[in-house]
């Protein structure tokens, strides 16, 4: 009994019809009798059955092959079994261009459509109009779909950025807080007016949950980033954070 498999792919079933179709040059060596024929021809049959459509099915079955006569000479035998080896040879084959020809065409459509979706995106990048140290650090990492460094290294230019912007050799949670602390910050929220303290312990929280929430998982890897609009939204929180600071002409004392 044939081994193919239910599930047997279109790719996997052209690779065991060539298999087929190179037996025909030993076949052909055999007697019209021999017990090898058989067999091949309902493995064709059982490949096809699984793993094509049943036009191609159905080309097989109505081949136009030749039958043996009761009454014929072993030559006649032979040349018609020659013939019929020759016949099914030739429908193989053209099943199998068939399919690898629309094989191709989908892979050329998927990869079209691949470079297509990459391009939008690498536009919707560009349209956001990150903070230019935002795009610095993860343009190329975003186009090249590396989207958890991305946002791993959008984050440290805020670090970095904040850390400029203050003076303070702190980082993660320690830094945001000690530099947007509501009772003594050294970056001020200068619109904040009569709820400065409020507002100054929200930016605050912002830049802390930042680095609590998005770096941390991301630097000890344990969230594997894939969505790459979750990751312009990430992108697009950091860069808020950084023309805040630059909005807020912060002087560093």
């Amino acid at each position: 009994m044939d081994s193919t498999s239910r599930h047997i792919s279109k790719s996997k079933a052209i690779k065991r019809l060539k298999d087929l179709i190179d037996e025909i040059p030993r076949l052909r060596t055999l007697n019209y009798e021999n017990s090898e024929f058989g067999p091949w021809l309902a493995r064709i049959k059982n490949i096809l059955s699984l793993a094509f459509d049943d036009e191609d099915y159905q080309k097989l079955v109505n081949a136009k092959l030749r039958s043996d006569m009761r009454l014929a000479g072993d030559e006649v035998h032979q040349s018609n079994y020659q013939h019929n080896l020759t016949t099914l040879k030739t429908i193989l084959q053209s099943i199998i261009d068939k399919h690898e020809l629309s094989e191709t065409e989908t892979e050329r459509t998927s990869d079209t459509e691949r470079r297509d979706t990459d391009e939008q995106l690498i536009h919707l990048y560009d349209a956001i109009n990150f903070h230019p140290k935002i795009i610095n650090a993860s343009r190329a990492l975003f186009k090249n779909e590396h989207y958890a460094q991305a946002i791993f290294e959008a984050y440290k230019a805020v670090e970095n950025f904040v850390q400029d912007k203050s003076g303070s050799t702190l980082y993660g949670t320690n830094l945001m807080e000690t530099v947007f602390n509501e009772e003594n910050p050294i970056i001020k929220v200068p619109e904040a007016g009569h709820y400065y303290k409020e507002v100054q312990k929200g930016f605050k929280h912002l830049f802390m949950g930042a680095s609590q929430g998005i770096r941390n998982p991301k630097a000890h890897k344990e969230i594997i980033q894939k969505d790459p609009h979750i990751t312009l939204q990430y992108l697009g929180f950091f860069s808020f954070l950084l023309k805040r600071i630059d909005y807020w002409h912060t002087d560093v004392s």
